[in-house]
């Protein structure tokens, strides 16, 4: 059901790259998921769900091989989704890198860090990249966080949860709030921020919410993508559950630690992933 190309530009896993496009008037511009993010999904699937996200991989591919060389130029999230792209099309449209960002105004007066116990993983809670990430958190990870901080407590929230996340809550600490008025309140609760993201693509627009915020974030490799941060200074990405966990309690239990990490991804939000600039460097390409 895609639409054929009436456009000067095709924005490729961009959901809020519309705002970019707006701002700056183009014309036309249509955005897309690439199929690499329905097969990455379908390695982890079995049975009707992975058929599904094989059909839609081959249809995703089918569209930008047919339609995406008639576009005047092509906007990606990521390097590694323009390479992914420009496998597929090898007459690809002038292309450029354009990465999600974060409406740095909505965090100012943000409360400054509580210091207590208390993390965050916020996401769309329907969304299988998170589903998975929610059970690999809640089941590998958090037991060895409990373990070593006893009164840890967890905060899961985001929109249209499926009954499985709902069943993580209620216990260990971990609560499931679902859809919330405003995300505002759960960022001042929180000591440190997650992203647990085993699969998907693109670039995590949580990430650049958490850094905004001036929380410290512990994330997966795959839940950094995209970003060019620098584990250790302005976050840190750990694969294992336990290398996860451990990250976790190292950030709750060292507030200097803690606060470091946290200045050092605000820092990298105000130049690489605010929406102004991020705009004014669009509207240049």
């Amino acid at each position: 059901s895609q639409p054929e190309p009436d456009a000067v530009g095709l924005v490729l896993d961009a959901p809020l790259v519309r705002e970019l496009v707006d701002q700056h008037q183009a014309p036309s511009a249509f955005t897309h998921d690439l199929a690499g993010g329905h097969l990455e999904r379908a390695e982890r699937m079995s049975g009707p769900a992975k058929r599904w996200a094989l059909v839609q991989a081959r249809r995703c591919r089918a569209y930008e091989q047919k339609w995406t060389p008639r576009y005047g130029s092509v906007v990606c999230m990521s390097e590694r989704e323009l390479d992914q792209l420009r496998k597929v099309v090898p007459e690809l449209p002038p292309a450029s890198v354009v990465g999600n960002g974060a409406d740095l105004s909505a965090f100012e007066g943000l409360a400054p860090d509580p210091g207590e116990h208390r993390v965050l993983f916020a996401g769309t809670m329907n969304f299988e990249p998170n589903v998975v990430a929610a059970d690999w958190l809640v089941g590998d990870v958090w037991p060895h966080v409990r373990a070593r901080v006893a009164d840890a407590q967890l905060d899961i929230v985001g929109r249209d949860p499926l009954q499985q996340t709902v069943a993580l809550g209620g216990q260990h600490g971990v609560t499931v709030h679902g859809g919330v008025p405003s995300m505002r309140p759960y960022y001042e609760a929180a000591s440190v921020c997650l992203l647990p993201m085993l699969e998907g693509g693109g670039t995590r627009l949580k990430l650049a919410d958490a850094f905004a915020a001036r929380r410290a974030v512990v994330a997966t490799a795959n839940g950094a993508t995209g970003v060019d941060v620098v584990d250790g200074s302005q976050l840190l990405i750990r694969d294992s559950a336990e290398e996860f966990a451990a990250a976790i309690c190292e950030l709750l239990e060292d507030d200097a630690r803690r606060g470091d990490v946290a200045t050092g991804g605000n820092a990298f939000a105000r130049v690489e992933l605010n929406w102004s600039l991020l705009g004014e460097r669009y509207a240049e390409q």
